[in-house]
């Protein structure tokens, strides 16, 4: 699984997109994987991993 991030501003603008796999590790100490298997939506993903790493970003799982 990779993990896409939209990273917005306050203004809710799109700033940029990453997509990653091994870096999700890297940072979050977490793989997609075990975020996929956590999570249903991408409502739901965007909030654990938000718990997890500590910013407001967007997750998106594909």
């Amino acid at each position: 699984y990779a993990l896409r991030i939209n990273l917005q501003d306050d203004s809710g603008e799109l700033q940029s997109v990453t997509t990653f796999d091994t870096v999700a590790e890297e940072i979050m100490g977490v793989t997609a994987a075990d975020l996929q298997l956590l999570c249903i939506d991408d409502e739901a993903t965007t909030e654990i991993a938000n718990q997890i790493i500590g910013h407001e970003y967007k997750f998106t799982l594909f």
